[in-house]
């Protein structure tokens, strides 16, 4: 027997495997449709470049919130089909139980929604830019010098996020009118705002001034009260509507680019990162991927958000890096180990979790979204800025950057001019 060709063939074949991992995810199949299109495109393009090794895919499905189901679902992807890491679904909740089993058996965690909850544990890495959405939000106000601003909303939680914009000393003269919409009734809540600018309250003198909208609801809910409010005659030349769901080139805004208001919205996808990828990455192609996907799932929801599955990419992009660059100097093809706990024994935690945890967190990459080092918690160590989408009386989506409040300029306060050319990007 030729000896010599068989330990050939064995060398060759972990040789082959040793950058081969798991990433597992938990998804509701018509919820999470987004997510899954975002994260399979994402893993495809990541193995047809071949310079991040094998990486395979284990995805569970829950029909309801069965958290009891959820987990015991995550604790087999982790002990029979050995996941390195785990992507979190749309639900915050069902995420929380999730990373309860991740903080304790170091797996990375990696979330791309837009999570209520703002606390963090040990494992979770958020690709959702929340702090630099606020920044984002607060110079808008001041560029434009919105002094009076209505503030609608519908899930309590979320305007909890809003407290520092609402309450701090710093943001004082800016005066905030909350309106709630109620059980789905965006019909009452255009009436509300209606009333409040047309000085149906005699006691206020400023009702004229209550023409700039900040809408913080998800894309359907943004969408509802949009409608109502073109009802309501509230779509006109006066009014802005400032959306914090990012989603403005996404969203159906066939009925409204007409009626000459302004719609705004923040807008991270990196025009950089398309640039130096464009013989590699297609992004109308993987905007396409995810939409059908999603329309085939949800019987074409209005509720799709494009910039999870945007962050979604970022964060499978993130992890082949981090992995790829260990794998070059430590021992990363080793079975992992890791144990759930049960009560007849102790948990095991993943022997290379912690590096890779700490080495995403610490990265020095930039993605779809533009820097990733803002996943450090540390702003003045990141660069990251987003690009604001108007759509204006011209019916046309305008893409402008932001950049140092030097470098911006009016041609008045109707017709935002934003100069072009400069590297000072505002690093949020």
């Amino acid at each position: 027997m030729n000896f010599s060709f068989v330990y050939g063939y064995i060398f060759l074949a972990l040789s082959v495997s040793c950058n081969a991992y798991k990433i597992g995810a938990i998804f509701r199949e018509r919820e999470d449709a987004h997510l899954e299109a975002a994260l399979r495109y994402t893993v495809e393009w990541l193995s047809q470049r071949g310079i991040y090794g094998d990486i395979d895919l284990v995805i569970e499905y829950i029909d309801v919130l069965d958290h009891y189901d959820a987990i015991k679902k995550a604790c087999k992807m982790l002990e029979k089909d050995h996941i390195v890491a785990l992507l979190g679904g749309s639900h915050g909740a069902l995420n929380a139980q999730l990373e309860r089993i991740t903080d304790d058996l170091d797996i990375p965690f990696l979330t791309a929604i837009d999570d209520l909850r703002t606390d963090m544990g040990k494992s979770k890495i958020d690709f959702w830019p929340r702090p630099q959405l606020f920044e984002a939000v607060v110079d808008m106000f001041t560029h434009w010098k919105w002094n009076r601003v209505v503030l609608v909303y519908e899930d309590d939680e979320r305007i909890r996020r809003l407290e520092q914009l609402l309450e701090s000393e710093e943001y004082a003269s800016i005066r905030f009118y909350l309106i709630k919409v109620h059980n789905g009734d965006y019909m009452r809540a255009a009436r509300q705002v209606k009333e409040l600018e047309e000085c149906r309250l005699l006691h206020r003198k400023d009702c004229s001034e209550f023409s700039r909208l900040l809408v913080d609801m998800n894309p359907e809910h943004t969408y509802n009260f949009l409608l109502a409010s073109l009802q309501m005659g509230l779509i006109e030349l006066k009014h802005w509507f400032l959306l914090t769901n990012m989603e403005l080139s996404t969203m159906d805004m066939e009925l409204f680019r007409y009626n000459h208001a302004r719609f705004i919205s923040p807008y991270p996808v990196d025009s950089t990162f398309l640039t130096e990828n464009r013989d590699a990455f297609n992004f109308s192609h993987f905007k396409e991927h995810v939409s059908e996907k999603w329309a085939m799932k949800t019987d074409n929801s209005r509720n799709l958000k494009m910039m999870e599955a945007v962050f979604t990419f970022d964060a499978v992009y993130a992890f082949a890096n981090v992995f790829n660059e260990l794998s070059s100097h430590m021992q990363m093809n080793d079975v992992p180990q890791t144990l759930c706990r049960k009560s007849t024994r102790n948990s095991r935690k993943y022997q290379h979790g912690r590096s890779l945890i700490d080495n995403i967190v610490h990265n020095d990459l930039h993605g779809l979204s533009g820097d990733l080092r803002r996943l450090n918690g540390h702003p003045l160590k990141s660069n990251f800025s987003m690009r604001i989408h108007l759509l204006g009386y011209s019916g046309r989506l305008d893409d402008h950057r932001v950049y140092l409040k030097s470098q911006l300029c009016f041609l008045n306060m109707s017709v935002p001019f934003l100069r072009f050319g400069s590297h000072l990007a505002l690093p949020y």
